[in-house]
């Protein structure tokens, strides 16, 4: 009987000219929310259309995504009608494997209330994994990782899925096999290692010297870094210029 009412009342708005839109979603701007205008009057149909935007704003970021919204923790305020509903705040979104997301209802383009939405969530992406134990400080090798689709819902840290090429890593740490690789793990291996014997070159009043020196520090180019010159008892600071290089361009170092 509720099927044909619903039959019967699209029928009678059809034949008046008006548009009933049962499943249209419009994507907004992610920073201001996202927006499914939609025809609902029941937790069932919040559930539906949260699904529905989660699934596609997290397959954009994603290789797989399986969620379930807790239908039954939804709480509509009684006597509240709303026409449409946005998200808030998704690229806050954090992806552990139980979140929530504020979802506010709108009636005529007016804010009539605001509910949290509970979900279960799993994420899973290609990302790179240690096929073997690496110790700290080494030089990563193609054939130390490989790629594989894995679970990382809940990792607090960036992790890694493609190593740019022309780049030298190495582990910060060490990393055990089957351990994903992330911001953590590994960085850009530097280009001056401290302990290091570096050239250091001098530059005063138009005049140029070149050094030797032991890096105290280690980085990359634009770091600044402390160096002990082979003619100097007091550490200087110098900015790294390339492979074993660095400079000094101000007199403040005492050299």
């Amino acid at each position: 009987m509720k099927v044909f009412s619903k039959l019967l009342l699209w029928a009678l708005l059809s034949i008046n000219g008006m548009s009933f839109v049962l499943a249209t979603v419009d994507i907004a701007d992610e920073s201001r929310g996202v927006k499914m205008i939609k025809d609902q009057v029941s937790a069932e149909d919040v559930s539906k259309s949260v699904k529905k935007t989660l699934t596609n704003f997290l397959g954009k970021r994603f290789s797989k995504v399986e969620l379930e919204v807790l239908t039954k923790a939804i709480r509509i305020p009684p006597k509240t009608s709303f026409d449409s509903l946005v998200i808030r705040n998704l690229e806050k979104m954090k992806f552990n494997k139980r979140v929530s997301v504020w979802v506010e209802l709108v009636n005529r383009g007016k804010k009539v209330a605001q509910i949290p939405v509970w979900i279960k969530l799993e994420v899973f992406d290609f990302v790179l994994v240690a096929n073997k134990d690496v110790r700290a400080k080494q030089r990563l090798q193609k054939n130390m990782y490989e790629r594989e689709l894995r679970r990382v819902t809940g990792i607090t840290e960036q992790v890694i899925s493609k190593l740019p090429e022309g780049k030298k890593f190495w582990s910060k740490k060490s990393i055990k096999a089957g351990e994903v690789l992330s911001n953590k793990s590994i960085a850009l291996e530097p280009l001056v290692k401290r302990s290091q014997q570096i050239q250091v070159d001098y530059f005063k009043n138009g005049i140029s010297i070149s050094m030797q020196g032991k890096a105290l520090k280690s980085g990359n180019v634009g770091d600044e870094i402390r160096v002990k010159l082979e003619l100097s008892a007091k550490p200087v600071k110098a900015t790294i210029q390339g492979d074993g290089k660095a400079q000094i361009i101000t007199e403040s170092n005492g050299v």
